[in-house]
């Protein structure tokens, strides 16, 4: 690649994006478990043992590298320069620039009749079945259609229901219901 050696671009991909950070855009850090991390200026991304994932954008990386271009626009060119170079700037936080948003209204899934693909999901988790089964009366839990995944509500003080987050009986699915308010 012009501008750039091969030995800049493995130095590069070397850079640990959590080193980085602390070393570079330390207020950006936040650490969020064990091992864990996310940043300030966007919640939903989490760094943990040397990778890291937006979940909001659904995009992710290895290290400081992947980092630079997917989430701060940088173009490979330059990223690979600065982080081989060992002279990183320290770059200021981004300003959200997020557009005003209508609140939208929270539409929960539609109910199965049945829970038997939560029960043996959350069982297998190592749930407690009594306490599964006092979620599903409560309905702080229910098994949606037609995909059958968990279905976890949670109500503010007064018992009105603000937040629905889904998780799948199989694979790895995971996603808060369009409209939650968290």
């Amino acid at each position: 690649m012009a501008g750039v050696t091969d030995r800049q671009i493995e130095e590069a991909r070397a850079v640990d994006l959590a080193d980085y950070l602390r070393m570079y855009e330390p207020g950006e850090l936040k650490k969020s478990g064990p091992n864990q991390y996310r940043t300030a200026s966007h919640d939903s991304l989490v760094i943990s043992n040397g990778k890291w994932h937006w979940f909001s954008r659904d995009i992710g990386g290895k290290g400081a590298l992947d980092y630079l271009i997917k989430v701060k626009g940088m173009d490979f060119l330059s990223a690979v320069q600065i982080l081989s170079s060992g002279d990183i700037p320290v770059m200021p936080p981004e300003t959200k620039h997020e557009p005003d948003r209508k609140p939208q209204k929270l539409i929960l899934p539609q109910k199965s009749p049945y829970s038997m693909k939560v029960m043996k999901y959350l069982m297998g988790r190592g749930i407690d079945g009594e306490i599964i089964r006092r979620c599903l009366e409560d309905g702080s839990l229910y098994e949606s259609l037609p995909h059958h995944n968990c279905v976890f509500v949670g109500k503010d003080q007064d018992g009105k229901v603000r937040f629905a987050a889904m998780r799948g009986t199989h694979g790895n699915f995971k996603m808060d219901v369009q409209g939650s308010d968290k």
